[in-house]
Formats: C-alpha cells, sequence, structure tokens
C-alpha cells in the first residue's frame, strides 16, 4: 500500500491504510502527480499539437518511457527527471530504469518496443504498383 495521510483542520493526520497498489484511484493519482512531466523533460508543441522537440514522452499512469536522439541526450532527460520528480517527493527506480537503443528494443506495457527497418522504398512501391495493376485486371474482367 502506498503511504498517505489525510489534511483536516490544517493538520496532517496518519492514516492507518494507504492506496492499494493496483486500485482504481491509482492511476488518477499517478496523472495528477506527474502533470507537468513533459514541461520537465523540455517537450514542445505547436498549436495543432505535433511535438516539435528532440525527445517524445509517452506517460500511461505511472509508467514512462522517454525517447532521445543520442545516449547523452537519455542520460541528461534521466538527470532532469530525477531533479523534477524530487522536488514532489518521488524518485526513479534504479531497478526499473534503463536506458536502451531502439534497435535492441524494450517490452514496455506488454508490448515491445523496437525500430524495425522497413524494406527499401523501391520495393515497397515494385509491390504497390504490383496490387494496383492486379486491381486494375480484375475491374477490367468483371466490366466484361
Amino acid at each position: 500500500m502506498a503511504e498517505s495521510r489525510v489534511y483536516g483542520a490544517r493538520v496532517f493526520h496518519d492514516t492507518y491504510s494507504g492506496t492499494p497498489q493496483g486500485g482504481v484511484i491509482g492511476p488518477l493519482l499517478a496523472n495528477i502527480a506527474l502533470h507537468g512531466m513533459e514541461a520537465a523533460v523540455g517537450l514542445k508543441y505547436i498549436s495543432r499539437g505535433d511535438n516539435v522537440g528532440k525527445r517524445c514522452l509517452i506517460l500511461y499512469a505511472d509508467d514512462f518511457v522517454v525517447f532521445c536522439e543520442s545516449e547523452e541526450d537519455a542520460r541528461n532527460a534521466r538527470s532532469e527527471l530525477s531533479v523534477w520528480l524530487a522536488s514532489r517527493g518521488l524518485a526513479l527506480s534504479d531497478e526499473k530504469t534503463r536506458i536502451s537503443y531502439l534497435s535492441d528494443g524494450f517490452d514496455f506495457l506488454g508490448f515491445n518496443i523496437r525500430r524495425y527497418r522497413a524494406p527499401e522504398n523501391s520495393v515497397r512501391l515494385e509491390i504497390v504498383h504490383q496490387a494496383l495493376s492486379e486491381i486494375g485486371e480484375v475491374a477490367e474482367s468483371s466490366d466484361r
């Protein structure tokens, strides 16, 4: 259980139980506690909502991933987040926090995140042209 206290009459009182792990209120409390994390890692958006910075943040309840362009920038982001979280009484878990290359991949919320190399554009275009010509042949034969 997470440690908690009750505030009333301008005094904090200890509670005998906190928020249960996996409870329905947990994700909401995490979103409240982590609000502002995007600004802390320096994310910038344009008016239609597209990210224009060099970092990207994926946040789901208390789980998050920061995508960076280099290992050095990832280390800087980790330091910035550590300071930001400490100001809220939180800390990164050394066991769960790691820096990895996107080509190596990692698991996040049941998904394997990695960079998959796409085939050369010419190969993809050839497949598209072939499919379009086959569709055209089927359309012509059905018109007869």
